[in-house]
């Protein structure tokens, strides 16, 4: 049985077959409507050798499926113009009338002149949105830092001023303290230490001294729990010392009594005179001051103008030398 070729008519998309050798450049009579069927030569190269539909160009691929699907021409016995003997990927020319310029295939690498305009083929997006938030983002960054930069250097310089006054005062007292040493008596006794002369809070029951004039806080009590309401409130005994032979004034109408933990809280003396004391030269005195009821929590402070001078008695009173009465 000889073999069968067999032919589709480019007029009427009927398949003829013919049991003839055919050759390149022939024409084979259509079965069907009569037309002539040309014979094309081979395709040069192997099957695996032609490009495939992702490697060809959109405007191509579009026009070589427009061209299977297009309606079969006229029976004029001459080749279809849109048939191709082979496949390009040379760039087609703009259609006529248009001024789009060729578009690359979009899965195609990306040229290196439009690397910096394209990610995966497709322009980049929301370009100026981009660049002011990275502006917005870069000098708030740098405003954040120049913040936490200046409140650095001020507690730094905070901390030196703290640890300058601190060492200072330290200094001060340990100036104010040493003194000489007790000198013995006749009768072998060392008399008492000399007083603290300085300006730093001093303790309730330790004697300071500003110029002629020592200043002792012999004693503190206040009622006890178990006392009466209204019974009464702190009692606070002063002994004023003059070592000098001329009289001083005892600036008791400025003394000031308040709460460590809150200063604006003063507590005032019972009964205030009406005018300041003179104390003879070489006089001791004991002044018995009394106040309200005060807090049994908090350290009181104690404040006292002292004669002859712009210094002050500063004192502390911790409740652990307030004594408690019954």
């Amino acid at each position: 049985m000889p073999l069968l070729t067999s032919l589709k008519c480019p007029d009427c998309g009927e398949i003829t077959q013919t049991p003839r050798a055919v050759r390149p450049g022939e024409t084979i009579p259509c079965d069907h409507c009569g037309g002539d069927i040309p014979i094309r030569p081979a395709r040069k190269g192997s099957v695996e050798d032609a490009p495939v539909g992702a490697s060809l160009e959109p405007d191509l691929l579009r026009e070589l499926l427009d061209g299977e699907d297009a309606p079969p021409l006229a029976r004029t016995g001459k080749p279809p113009k849109t048939s191709y003997h082979s496949v390009t990927n040379e760039r087609l020319p703009a259609a006529a009338g248009t001024d789009q310029p060729f578009v690359r295939n979009p899965l195609a690498p990306a040229a290196a002149s439009s690397k910096e305009r394209l990610i995966g083929g497709k322009g980049v997006r929301f370009v100026g949105p981009r660049e002011f938030m990275a502006a917005v983002l870069i000098a708030a960054v740098a405003g954040v830092v120049y913040f936490c930069f200046w409140g650095l250097h001020d507690v730094v310089k905070e901390t030196e001023k703290a640890g300058d006054r601190f060492a200072k005062q330290k200094e001060e007292a340990i100036h104010s303290g040493s003194g000489s040493p007790g000198k013995k008596s006749a009768k072998g006794k060392a008399s008492a230490p000399a007083p603290i002369v300085s300006q730093s809070r001093a303790e309730a029951g330790t004697p300071v001294r500003i110029g002629v004039t020592e200043v002792t806080i012999v004693r503190a009590t206040r009622p006890g729990l178990t006392a009466l309401p209204g019974s009464g409130g702190l009692t606070i005994t002063l002994r004023i010392q003059n070592y000098d032979a001329k009289p001083i004034t005892y600036y008791k109408k400025q003394l000031v009594l308040r709460d460590r933990s809150d200063p604006t809280k003063a507590h005032p003396l019972l009964g205030p005179p009406a005018e300041n004391l003179t104390l003879a030269g070489k006089q001791i005195y004991d002044d018995v001051l009394e106040f309200g009821p005060t807090s049994m929590m908090s350290t009181l402070e104690l404040d006292l103008p002292a004669s002859g001078s712009d210094e002050k008695f500063q004192f502390s009173i911790p409740n652990k030398f307030i004594q408690t009465s019954q």
